[in-house]
């Protein structure tokens, strides 16, 4: 179990990082923080200038990973998803059974799955954990979920220093499936966001884009918003394809490949092609997870036809 108080040591010395590690020091007296960061920029030998940022949040940084797991108790790692497993191989020889190892990345759940491995190997608790949000902005306060046998402990003892630990049922890699499904949307939406306001400027639009797409999302709820697409677009899929043929069309004429564009073209017309208005006869359906369940419902015909 983890003491009351765990001395943490960050692995990478980031954004994530940095900001969690601030409103820890700053807003519930955390002042001896470790950190030990390899990254592309900074990396030890540490320059004075990144020295004193640390410094700056309560952190400590030190020069080797075996330094950090000797001196912390809760070892959080904040690096790219790309160097998950390396950053576990580099400190699972490093564990004990008093350690637990808190894996924040946006890793693969196959990824936390062999990460877990690792940990459970040496004695050690591990817990996948996932940032929905921006710690920059939120500190320490950042939602984060959690999954695998040491999410519960996490939860019970760093909520009471304000933490935002919110716990899932399921193994390793549960939390990290809830993430990548977020991203499906956050992800899409930033790209879209972007041909969006690219395509706009380029059109000279700027102000009046912003006042109709941007500004005008202002105006409700974003999951009645998202309930109200699928639900209408079971009906008129179709419609909205012809649409995004025109907006393919246009954005070409301005010089940009219109990449979003297109990709969402494939989708509804994959949605089109189901024949969900003929299912719901042309009525639109009030909740979206019967659009789900229809979608399910042809494709499980069209299979069974196949058969025959």
């Amino acid at each position: 179990m983890l003491p009351e108080r765990p001395r943490l040591g960050f692995i990478g010395f980031g954004a994530v990082a940095y900001h969690m590690a601030k409103g820890l020091h700053e807003d519930e007296g955390y002042n001896s923080i470790l950190a030990y960061c390899n990254g592309p920029r900074n990396r030890p030998p540490y320059t004075p200038a990144f020295r004193q940022k640390a410094a700056g949040a309560g952190v400590t940084l030190v020069d080797t990973v075996a330094e950090l797991a000797a001196g912390s108790d809760l070892i959080l790692s904040a690096v790219t998803a790309a160097s998950t497993i390396e950053v576990v191989q580099q400190t699972a020889p490093l564990l004990t059974p008093r350690h637990m190892f808190v894996d924040m990345n946006s890793a693969s759940p196959e990824v936390k799955e062999r990460a877990a491995e690792m940990c459970a190997a040496r004695g050690a608790t591990f817990v996948d954990c996932v940032i929905l949000g921006g710690p920059s902005m939120l500190k320490h306060h950042v939602l984060l979920w959690t999954s695998a046998p040491g999410a519960a402990e996490f939860a019970r003892v760093m909520n009471k220093y304000h933490m935002q630990i919110r716990v899932i049922d399921g193994p390793a890699g549960a939390a990290a499936r809830v993430k990548l499904l977020r991203s499906v949307l956050m992800k899409s939406l930033e790209a879209a966001l972007w041909e969006t306001a690219l395509a706009a400027h380029k059109a000279g639009l700027d102000d009046v884009v912003r006042e109709v797409a941007f500004e005008w999302m202002d105006t409700m709820k974003f999951s009645f918003f998202a309930n109200r697409l699928i639900c209408t677009g079971a009906i008129h899929a179709r419609r909205r394809v012809e649409e995004v043929d025109e907006v393919v069309a246009m954005v070409r004429k301005l010089g940009m490949e219109p990449m979003v564009a297109e990709a969402a073209r494939r989708r509804l017309a994959g949605i089109a092609a189901l024949g969900l208005k003929d299912y719901f006869n042309a009525e639109e359906p009030k909740d979206y997870r019967k659009v789900l369940e229809a979608v399910d419902a042809v494709v499980a015909r069209r299979a069974e036809r196949s058969k025959a």
